[in-house]
């Protein structure tokens, strides 16, 4: 399973931007899991992942035009 979060909306919402900033977690920061399985499941669930991203980044740039 390839998981992708964004840990400043997931794991470090509660804290402040200076723990943040300290922590060393920029806003750009994605974190990612990978559990144990075959190349082509982890590459499949890449592929899905990033192509989900983009057709949410197509999205939000659509609604706001």
């Amino acid at each position: 399973m390839f998981q992708p979060l964004h840990s400043t909306s997931t794991t470090y919402w509660q804290v402040t931007d200076a723990e943040r900033i300290t922590a060393e977690v920029g806003l750009e920061l994605i974190r990612i899991s990978a559990g144990l399985e075959t190349l082509y499941d982890i590459h499949r669930d890449k592929d899905q992942a990033l192509n989900a991203l983009q057709e949410y980044r197509l999205f939000k740039i659509k609604a706001l035009h």
